[in-house]
């Protein structure tokens, strides 16, 4: 079990979110096409055995639609005055972990602004070791970022609470002081996000896109071992 576990990554930069709003490009959704059966039996044999290769084999990584996903329903909006982002984005990576109750249980006992160092803003980590759960995460510099460390994380359908951009009615605001959901990449690379600002809404980016953003913030990323 990993607890804590730092990525290589030398520059440490402490991960506080808890404020702003975020933006990004709604996913066009899944799209399956299907043609009518024909040809011999020999084919439907074929068919069959198909059907019990891919249910044999993981699944396979979609593009247009996140790796992983929650129902709107089950997603954590942003609450506390609107400053439990992180918060909010770990409640969602736990319901994707199968433990909605201790989301639950997160909503009730945490709010405001979070971090992963334990410095002098509650820590994301500690309340994952309060819970008893393993957790591993990774630091940028704001010129740099670990994307092997989240290359993998969207590999293993974990999922992760990102640092990411803010905007008020001064602009955006680059500072890693918002957190967001990240869900993975696609087939096609491109990265699937919930914001707890927006939380009706996946946002899909253009790996290069989403990469500058995510570096530019700071590229902390925290999630959480199963």
């Amino acid at each position: 079990m990993k607890t804590g576990t730092k990525s290589t990554t030398d520059t440490k930069r402490v991960f506080s979110v808890g404020a702003g709003h975020s933006c990004g490009r709604v996913g066009k959704g899944l799209r399956a096409f299907f043609g009518p059966a024909r040809g011999r039996p020999a084919c439907v044999v074929a068919v069959v055995l198909l059907v019990l290769v891919c249910l044999a084999s993981p699944p396979a990584i979609a593009a247009d639609h996140p790796p992983i996903d929650l129902p709107v329903r089950a997603r954590h909006a942003n609450y506390g005055r609107g400053g439990s982002c992180g918060f909010a984005a770990a409640e969602d990576l736990l319901t994707l972990g199968g433990r909605p109750d201790l989301a639950n249980w997160v909503r009730r006992h945490y709010e405001g602004p979070s971090q992963l160092c334990p410095d002098r803003i509650i820590c994301i980590g500690d309340v994952a070791e309060r819970l008893g759960l393993s957790y591993d995460y990774t630091y940028g510099d704001g010129h740099s970022a670990d994307v092997a460390w989240l290359e993998a994380v969207s590999r293993r359908h974990l999922g992760a609470v990102l640092s990411w951009r803010w905007r008020d009615e001064r602009g955006w605001h680059y500072d890693g002081q918002h957190a967001v959901t990240f869900l993975g990449f696609d087939a096609d690379g491109d990265a699937w996000l919930i914001n707890c600002n927006c939380p009706d809404h996946t946002w899909r980016f253009p790996r290069a896109e989403f990469l500058e953003i995510w570096t530019r913030c700071y590229a902390n990323a925290f999630t959480f071992e199963w």
